[in-house]
């Protein structure tokens, strides 16, 4: 297999085909800062969805990152960040549907279970691009 490197573009020659095949290989920093972003963006983005808003946010940013051990570490920022901003924000926002949820012990309670989402998520993530990457090692 030749291979001929890009700044973050890998081209392999197949042999079964002779054909060009480009394979995306991103920096490590870079793969943490883009899973990072993505999951204080969405971790924020989402806070509607109590709990629910960590475990998608940690997915998404988990498989950017591409391991479980790095997505969790990546995750710690995002939740420290977000839950003081996710804080913030239910306790300003009114939402009626919350009602008895918008005393601060209950707002505390929410982000809690938000930031946990977040590193459940991570993991999962993670696990997910670990085994994509696995699968597509196997294919080759």
């Amino acid at each position: 297999m030749a291979a001929k490197k890009h700044k973050y573009w890998e081209t392999r020659v197949t042999l079964e085909t002779g054909e060009p095949e480009p394979v995306e290989e991103y920096p490590e920093e870079k793969r943490v800062v883009s899973g990072s972003w993505w999951m204080g963006g969405l971790f924020v983005a989402l806070f509607f969805l109590p709990a629910v808003n960590g475990l998608i946010a940690g997915i998404v940013g988990g498989i950017r990152v591409g391991s479980p051990r790095d997505a969790i570490m990546t995750s710690l920022g995002p939740a420290a960040i977000g839950s003081a901003l996710l804080w913030m924000i239910l306790a300003v926002v009114p939402v009626p549907y919350w009602g008895p949820w918008l005393s601060p012990i209950g707002i505390s309670i929410t982000v809690t279970f938000s930031v946990l989402g977040l590193l459940l998520g991570a993991a999962i993530g993670g696990v997910i691009a670990q085994h994509n990457r696995e699968a597509k090692l196997h294919r080759m």
